[in-house]
């Protein structure tokens, strides 16, 4: 039985060898007694180093989730508020004092399924299970670095495994190890900040945005302190990086993952001045109606020819190609990177193997296919394999792309590769991927080159979690 890395509000006093309680739960006075609204739940937890300062949950690609950050008290306790419509899988708590910097891992959130779990006090209230220290800090980091130069992030790794990596670096803290020599590090530049001082220490925002960004450490900060947290040359990030590399050595990311199901993520891009394969710009209004209040909506069906049928997935997943009926979300939830930026993402667990068909609309719910479709007529395939080993499908579409993986009247000239139509086998551009796969993705909604695939960063692959 999987046994749950945080820790529900009443069963705080199963933490009373540790004292957490006491500290803890006298901080939730602020919590309404009427759970009422299903939009906000808190997550509590405690530090042993500020008494003052801003507490804040961010996702994996910097961006933050809290609805509204929480203050840091005086005794160390801190509440952040997030949205119970929201799944969270390793976000990164972030508590900052003057340049200061703590940091910690929270595993895991599922969001509600029904009002009334949104309004039970056990599903709202969320105690951190161990002090926000300079430990936690020296991990997030080491788990952060590490998997970004293994070309992928916290949200992409099950929960599990960074739990359980967490105990294996913890206790590799307390030895004669790379990672004990990397926390001292992390430890004496923490105590060289202030909590007036300015140029954070750990820029972790800015490392998750920008990927040529080297290190969290930031070396503005050290340049402008006193910090003696090496041999070497303390006004550099070098004596830090390295040290994280030979500490990253020491520990593994060992995740179970699901080998029957993927985690299937479709984004559909209705910007106007986006690019086709024939290089010529899409108009996505060509046959859809632009008007006030309208949505994406994916309209989707088990294909024929999938060697995978499942009628209950068919019929209460995807609704059996009923338009305007499963929606799509451009509000920052539900694996949708950034709200509002006209960009529409939906995520799914599907069967391996499994083959579909779907096409985009966009209107209102309920509406007919007429005026929302993107083209009518055809539809889009494609195939629930993971071409390039992340346990993710992704598809990066362009709303009303005609040279794409549309089946029927495909555009796609002959010079690049197309034949009017497109099967399971197809693959136009001769990459040695199927056309009716998972692709990569760029600023115009187009290919790029291999070594440029992008995975998720708010959806977490399916696994088999089995947490000690």
């Amino acid at each position: 039985m999987v046994k749950k890395f945080i820790i529900l509000v009443l069963l705080i006093p199963a933490l009373s060898g540790c004292g957490i309680e006491s500290l803890l739960f006298s901080n939730l006075s602020n919590v309404p007694d009427d759970p009422g609204s299903v939009e906000n739940r808190l997550i509590a937890g405690i530090n042993t180093l500020f008494k003052s300062g801003t507490a804040d949950l961010i996702s994996s690609t910097g961006e933050s989730i809290a609805l509204k950050s929480g203050n840091i008290e005086s005794d160390g306790k801190f509440v952040i508020e997030v949205s119970s419509k929201v799944d969270l899988n390793n976000a990164i708590i972030m508590l900052k004092s003057g340049n200061r910097v703590l940091l910690d891992i929270y595993p895991q959130l599922k969001k509600a399924t029904t009002i009334e779990e949104s309004r039970s006090e056990s599903f709202r209230v969320k105690v951190i299970e161990n002090p926000v220290d300079e430990k936690s800090t020296a991990y997030t980091i080491l788990a952060a670095e590490k998997l970004r130069k293994m070309g992928s992030s916290l949200s992409a790794v099950s929960f599990c495994a960074v739990k359980n990596a967490k105990s294996d670096v913890f206790s590799k803290f307390e030895q004669n190890t790379e990672s004990n020599r990397f926390f001292t590090m992390v430890s004496k530049i923490i105590s060289a900040g202030s909590e007036n001082g300015s140029d954070i220490m750990f820029d972790v925002v800015s490392f998750l945005k920008d990927p040529d960004k080297r290190s969290i450490l930031s070396e503005d900060f050290l340049k402008n302190n006193d910090v003696n947290y090496s041999d070497g040359d303390n006004k550099s990030v070098e004596p830090f990086e390295n040290q994280m590399e030979k500490s990253a050595q020491e520990f593994e990311f060992v995740a179970k993952y699901d080998e029957t199901r993927l985690a299937t993520v479709i984004t559909a891009n209705i910007n106007e001045g986006l690019t086709d394969s024939n290089g010529n710009t899409i108009n996505p209004y060509k046959w859809a109606t632009k008007k006030d209040g309208a949505k994406m909506f994916i309209a989707l069906g088990i294909h024929k020819e999938s060697p995978v049928q499942d009628e209950k997935l068919n019929q209460e997943v995807f609704k059996n190609w009923k338009p305007n009926v499963v929606q799509m979300y451009d509000d920052g939830t539900n694996g949708d990177e950034i709200a509002g930026d006209n960009i529409w993402t939906i995520s799914f667990i599907l069967p391996k193997g499994l083959r579909i068909g779907y096409k985009f609309t966009f209107g209102l719910s309920g509406d007919i296919w007429t005026g929302t479709e993107e083209w009518p007529g055809n539809q889009r395939l494609l195939e629930i394999a993971d071409v390039n080993g992340d346990h993710f499908v992704t598809r990066y579409d362009s709303f009303g792309d005609e040279t794409t993986n549309k089946d029927k009247a495909n555009q796609l000239l002959p010079s690049k590769g197309g034949t009017g139509t497109v099967n399971w086998e197809t693959d136009a551009d001769k990459d040695g991927i199927k056309d009716a796969q998972e692709r990569q993705q760029d600023s115009k909604g187009n290919k790029l080159p291999v070594s440029q695939w992008k995975s998720p960063s708010k959806v977490f692959p399916a696994t088999i979690d089995e947490c000690e």
